[in-house]
This record gives structure tokens, C-alpha cells and sequence, in this order.
């Protein structure tokens, strides 16, 4: 059965082509429509459409990739968790108007939240297929009843991109992950003049966006991909109840130099594949 609307359709098609279908596919993403734009049956949020397997939880939301097309998915809650579904709505309008309209920003939300009602065949399956990719992580997102909360998102492919984060292991990790994503044969022929003049904007805008708001501070993450992007996720970490307090007195005095240095290996690294090739073409010139 299809759960969605013709007016959550019509959204979750403009906002989805807008953002994904026409990136570079430097991120991995086609330019055009996998298929036609006309039939959109295969992003309606229903049971046979949603990837097979086993799904990531967090403590509070699973994600749910399309089984037709992996750079969407769904946001899945429970739609009772006490004040959960209000706060991924305040998360996706202060992504909208914030985020994106007043820093240029990027963030992987589609379109605004809703509320569904699902059977109990689909809610057994959300309950039976959770896993996580957290070390140490034991509590996963609940599903006692057949009403859920869902947001259609931008799914980063983990080939073309870095999670990094205040943490430390995660920052470190991520340091470590630039040899894998910036590696001479996938860089060959880029503009890496560009690509670092397009990160440097891109942490300039960060570092002002959570001085700003430094509840963003708390629980800090998020995605830097191929193209030299930097998107936005778990936007509603902001309003619980104690993140402008965490974020702002225990988490930025950590993250500000932190993320700084991050910026650093990462222009450090452009400018290392950049002499790369510069050396290689003297060298063929010489020869």
C-alpha cells in the first residue's frame, strides 16, 4: 500500500531533484533522474520499497534506504518518544531557514517530517531488523505501536564521503579517511585550486554558523564529501533539553580547535595531491 500523500509527493520529488539530481558526480550522484520524473511510485515510504536486511538504528531513529534508489531514505521514530517528533520538526526548519537560507549550507533533510500509520507486518519487521553501527551502543529506536514518524533524507554514500566529529577517535578516524577519499585516481583531472578555495568557504560558514548557534556544538557530526561538501545531519540534537548548555560550556571549548585542525589536514592533503600532479607533469615534460 502506498502511505503518502500527493502533496508529500510532489515535495519529496522537488526538494529530492533539487539537491540530489543535479550535484556533481563527483558525490557520486547521476545529474539526471534515475528514472522518469513522471513515476515516483519507488520513493513512496511503504514495506516494498525500503531496502531488505537489516536497517541502522540510533537510539531513537532507524534509517531506511530505498530499495530503488540509495541516495534517499527515511528517517524512522516512534512517533510516542516524548517530544522526538517535535524536535525533528524544529531540526528541519532550522536546517531550512537557517542552515540553508541564511549560511548556504547544506543538510541532508528532503522534506519536513510526518506522522504514518503503519501495520503490524511492517512494524515487526522495524522491530526484528534494527542493527547499529555504533560501538557500544545497546539502546536502539523502539517501535511498540503502529504509528511512526518519517523524514525523507539524502543518504551520503560512504564511498564518497567522511563522517567526522568532535570526538576524538571520530575526528582521528577521520583524518585518517582522507587518504581514502582523496587519492590521486579519483582526484585525476579535478580543479584542486577550486576544491580547496570551496572547503575553506565551506568551514568559514561552519565556524560561523556554531558560533552562532552553539548548540550544535553537542554531539557534533557531520559529512564532508568528495566534492569538497560539508552536509549537515542530526540537526535535532539542538533542542534538547540541555544542548545550548553542553554545546556552548563543555563541547566548544573541545570542538572549536579541533574542527580547526580537521580543516587544516584537509587543505594540507589537496595540497599535497596538487604538487603530486604538478610533479608528475614536470616529470613527463622532462622526459
Amino acid at each position: 500500500i502506498s502511505l503518502i500523500s500527493t502533496f508529500w509527493t510532489s515535495l519529496l520529488h522537488n526538494k529530492a531533484h533539487e539537491n540530489l539530481f543535479e550535484q556533481s558526480a563527483g558525490d557520486g550522484v547521476p545529474q539526471s533522474s534515475p528514472s522518469s520524473q513522471s513515476n515516483l511510485s519507488h520513493l513512496h515510504f511503504c514495506l516494498e520499497n525500503l531496502e531488505d536486511g537489516t536497517h541502522h538504528c540510533g537510539a531513537q531513529k532507524c534509517l531506511l534506504p530505498l530499495k530503488h534508489d540509495k541516495r534517499i531514505g527515511y528517517l524512522v521514530a516512534n512517533s510516542f518518544a516524548p517530544g522526538l517528533s517535535l524536535r525533528m520538526q524544529q531540526a528541519y526548519n532550522m536546517s531550512l531557514e537557517i542552515i540553508e537560507m541564511q549560511y548556504g549550507m547544506e543538510h541532508v533533510y528532503i522534506a519536513a517530517p510526518h506522522e504514518e500509520e503503519i501495520d503490524n507486518n511492517f512494524r515487526e519487521w522495524l522491530w526484528n531488523n534494527r542493527t547499529t553501527g555504533y560501538n557500544g551502543q545497546k539502546q536502539l529506536a523502539r517501535f511498540p505501536r503502529n504509528k511512526v514518524t518519517v523524514q525523507a533524507v539524502e543518504i551520503i554514500p560512504s564511498n564518497e564521503s567522511i563522517l567526522f566529529g568532535c570526538e576524538r577517535p571520530r575526528l582521528l578516524d577521520g583524518v585518517h579517511q582522507l587518504v581514502r577519499l582523496y587519492t590521486p585516481e579519483n582526484m585525476k583531472g579535478i580543479d584542486l585550486d577550486s576544491l580547496a578555495v570551496k572547503v575553506s568557504s565551506q568551514f568559514s560558514k561552519l565556524h560561523q554558523l556554531m558560533e552562532d548557534y552553539p548548540c550544535l556544538f553537542d554531539d557534533f557530526q557531520i559529512f564532508l564529501t568528495r566534492s569538497g561538501r560539508l552536509v549537515h545531519m542530526d540537526v535535532d540534537r539542538c533542542f534538547s533539553r540541555s544542548a545550548i548548555y553542553r554545546g556552548e560550556t563543555k563541547e566548544k571549548p573541545l570542538c572549536v580547535p579541533l574542527l580547526k585542525y580537521f580543516e587544516s589536514k584537509v587543505l594540507e592533503h589537496i595540497a599535497h595531491l596538487s604538487n603530486f600532479f604538478k610533479d608528475n607533469q614536470q616529470s613527463k615534460h622532462t622526459h
